[in-house]
This record gives C-alpha cells, sequence and structure tokens, in this order.
C-alpha cells in the first residue's frame, strides 16, 4: 500500500518535470526561424488595383514580435506577439503610392533563447496608369 500511494503522489511531479525539459530544450535548442507567409502579394506582380492580403507567422517556440515595412518605411515596428501563430489581414492602396517599384519587408522573431529571426520580401510594382488605344 505505501508503494502505491508514493507513486499517486509523485506521478503529478515526473508530469511536469517531463514537461519542463520538454519547454526547456525548445527553448534552448531551437534554431529554426519562424514561418512567414505573405499571401496577396506575388513578389514581381504589377498591381493598379488594392490588394488585399493576409500574412501568417508560426513557430513552435512561439513568435515572440513582427516588424512590417512598406519602402522601408515601418508599418509595424517590433509589435509583441508571445504566441505560437499569428494571422493578419491587410490591404494596401496603390493609389496612395508613387507609380512604380516598391518593397513590402515582414521579419518575425521567435522566441526562443537564440532569437532566431526571418524575413519575407515582396517586390511589386504599382501601375495605376490608364491604357492608352491609338
Amino acid at each position: 500500500m505505501m508503494r502505491r500511494i508514493n507513486w499517486i503522489f509523485l506521478a503529478p511531479f515526473t508530469f511536469l518535470i517531463g514537461f519542463g525539459a520538454l519547454w526547456y530544450s525548445r527553448y534552448v535548442f531551437d534554431d529554426i526561424g519562424p514561418e512567414v507567409t505573405i499571401e496577396g502579394v506575388v513578389d514581381g506582380g504589377t498591381y493598379a488595383s488594392e490588394i488585399t492580403g493576409v500574412i501568417t507567422v508560426h513557430d513552435n517556440s512561439g513568435v515572440e514580435d513582427i516588424s512590417v515595412w512598406l519602402d522601408g518605411m515601418p508599418l509595424i515596428s517590433k509589435h509583441d506577439l508571445n504566441r505560437k501563430t499569428f494571422k493578419q489581414a491587410f490591404s494596401i492602396r496603390p493609389q496612395a503610392l508613387p507609380q512604380g517599384n516598391h518593397t513590402l519587408k515582414v521579419t518575425v522573431r521567435d522566441a526562443s533563447s537564440k532569437k532566431n529571426t526571418t524575413t519575407v520580401v515582396r517586390n511589386f510594382v504599382v501601375d495605376t496608369m490608364p491604357l492608352e488605344v491609338h
């Protein structure tokens, strides 16, 4: 009877130690940056009407923060997330941008001890000039 009682009391502690070791190993040994996708903006694409898309981020260690730039100007600067998955819809009005080349850049940092980062860049062209028929 004594051995059974000891196991009942030790089981929760054994579970907590195992869970803590798993979390610690992910935190310390993670050397993979977050997964980042940008939907709605094709690299090299040309746009004349509103661009709508979604930025999706995932990391098993957790996503610490995200930064987004359009033509080098910060739209979001080190926004704290502290979650494993993040989705954000966005829209860009080409009429508000000058004609020509533009760059959308997203940088994400994970919550591991190594602070792994992933950067995704989409270069695109704005062409809102009306077509001319000769």
